[in-house]
């Protein structure tokens, strides 16, 4: 009955080639393919060209998927467990006014809001300008297009306790201009005691 239904919704409305890709996803086949792995001092764990990870973050992204979201959010788990018992703090990549008005959510804080016994920090870090998509520029490009991209709101930073390990986390990294871009605004504010982390889901 449910995969009748099933077919009946695919037929009035098709499903996109990257929602049909999810449909057989699990968490179990996501944490299978993590893989963590230290890029220009920036941690990754999933590979961007694996099929059903470039169809989980094209659904996270763009069409602001759940269940992507979800299945996203079981990769970072697995590597969070894997971490030292500590204070833990994630601090999304942000997106610009701009972007979030027309995309209206920010597809990394979608994904960790589904993490448990984690301090998620929306508030921390802002961008300071609309920059242009990283996509399709090149490696000099994409490092003078988030130069002084990001800032810190101060305010915050004075809530932050000792001994915390704080992880900005991005969706996709390329060149990791912009995770560097960020932890450069970042790490001057923390305290000494504290370990700053970057990590990608996908590279």
């Amino acid at each position: 009955m449910v995969k009748t239904l099933l077919r009946l919704l695919d037929f009035l409305f098709p499903p996109r080639l990257t929602e049909l890709e999810i449909r057989t996803c699990t968490a179990q086949k996501i944490k299978s393919f993590v893989k963590p792995t230290v890029v220009d001092g920036h941690i990754t764990l999933l590979s961007y060209h694996n099929d059903m990870v470039k169809a989980l973050i094209t659904e996270a992204k763009f069409y602001n998927s759940p269940t992507a979201q979800r299945l996203l959010a079981s990769a970072l788990e697995i590597w969070i467990d894997s971490l030292p018992s500590r204070t833990l703090r994630l601090v999304p990549i942000p997106l610009s006014r701009e972007r979030f008005k027309k995309r209206e959510h920010n597809q990394v804080t979608s994904i960790i809001k589904n993490l448990k016994a984690v301090s998620i920090d929306e508030c921390i870090l802002f961008r300071t300008v609309n920059t242009a998509p990283q996509m399709n520029l090149s490696r000099q490009e994409r490092l003078t297009n988030v130069a002084g991209a990001f800032a810190v709101d101060q305010k915050f930073t004075r809530y932050m306790r000792a001994h915390e390990t704080v992880i900005i986390v991005d969706d996709v990294m390329t060149t990791g201009a912009t995770l560097a871009a960020a932890r450069a605004q970042l790490a001057p504010q923390l305290s000494p005691s504290t370990t700053l982390l970057t990590v990608a889901l996908a590279h």
